[in-house]
């Protein structure tokens, strides 16, 4: 349900653009705190880059940064999945 939901949201946009792909955060975040609780959590971060911007070399640097337009994706697509699956 949680990759089909992901799949239709902002529509042709994420279904054209965007691949899902699981990956293994290596860092702590406050799911260990929920997971205590026997709830199992997933994260999600949806980042829109031009071709020609590489993750990589934005992420973990000196001048860590993203693009404010790839940004504001991210917020529309959480909201946007948020809202199908809670309404």
């Amino acid at each position: 349900i949680f990759n089909k939901n992901i799949k239709t949201t902002r529509g042709q946009e994420l279904s054209e653009n965007v691949s899902t792909a699981p990956y293994l955060s290596t860092g702590y975040t406050d799911a260990a705190h929920w997971e205590k609780l026997g709830m199992k959590c997933y994260g999600f971060s949806p980042l829109l880059l031009p071709k020609d911007v590489s993750f990589v070399h934005l992420v973990h640097g000196h001048d860590e940064r993203i693009p404010v337009e790839g940004f504001r994706f991210g917020v529309r697509v959480l909201f946007e999945l948020v809202a199908k699956l809670v309404l």
